[in-house]
This record gives structure tokens, sequence and C-alpha cells, in this order.
């Protein structure tokens, strides 16, 4: 499951940048998901659910956008102070 990685790797990303906010939930996250990534967006909201921060993620809403090529890029989030 070499998805993992990547997934791993976004959602350190996205807890990163909502502890530098001050974020206390996030409440949505949108990602935008290439056609040949080889990510299904289950892993995605499994791994969110079920990660070391998933107090952070309790709720959460997640929107994934289709997008060109094998891109995984966070394009956005909600989140509560």
């Amino acid at each position: 499951m070499h998805e993992i990685k990547f997934v791993k790797a976004l959602v350190e990303d996205l807890v990163k940048r909502a502890r530098e906010l001050g974020a206390r939930r996030i409440t949505r996250v949108r990602i935008k998901m290439g056609e040949f990534s080889e990510i299904d967006p289950e892993v995605v909201r499994f791994y969110l659910q079920n990660c070391d921060e998933k107090d952070l993620f309790e709720g959460c809403g997640v929107e994934i956008e289709p997008a060109q090529g094998q891109t995984l890029i966070l394009d956005s989030f909600e989140y509560e102070e």
C-alpha cells in the first residue's frame, strides 16, 4: 500500500498547518486527487478517522475534487478555533 505514505504526508502537513493556526478541530478538508494517483479516496477518509490526530478530524467532511495526472494536493480546509 504505497498510497498510505502519500496520504500520511498530506495529513501530517494538514495537522501542522492547523496547529499553526490554532485549530481545535478541522471541520472540512478539500483535496485535489489526480485520476492516475492510484489512491482510493476511501483510504484518505479512513486515514483521517484513524490517524494519531483523529480527535482533530472528528466529524470532518472530506471533499475530493478530480485533477489531472498523479496529483494529490491539499486544496483547502476549514476549522474551529
